[in-house]
């Protein structure tokens, strides 16, 4: 992955920290960099955006949380997850929409462009 796709994901990640209290979030995986915490939240929305189930997503998280060594117990994510797929939809729909255009051959610049425009 090239700088400017990884500038898109971070993109649209950003995007969905300001969606709700990310700094206590932050503080309840104190164990965990930003890092960490940005890619479990990667996770979520490009699982949606893939079309994963909630159970698929959570899942994906609670290995990684357990690869990472965070403490996050599954109850946590569940309830974590539930209900990001209403509050991420317009990152995840962004998400969806960069997989297409990748899978499109898209000039990543052109990509950018068009996910600052849905998020903003």
């Amino acid at each position: 992955m090239d700088n400017i796709e990884s500038l898109i994901w971070d993109t649209i990640t950003q995007s969905a920290k300001t969606k709700f209290d990310y700094l206590n979030f932050e503080k309840k995986l104190s164990s965990a960099n930003e890092n960490t915490i940005d890619g479990l939240l990667f996770l979520i929305i490009n699982g949606f955006a893939k079309g994963e189930s909630k159970s698929e997503i959570i899942t994906h998280v609670l290995q990684r949380a357990m690869l990472k060594k965070l403490n996050w117990e599954e109850f946590d994510i569940i309830r974590f997850v539930d209900d990001k797929e209403q509050l991420f939809k317009v990152e995840i729909y962004a998400a969806h929409v960069v997989h297409g255009m990748l899978k499109e051959n898209n000039e990543p610049a052109t990509i950018l462009s068009t996910v600052n425009k849905m998020l903003n």
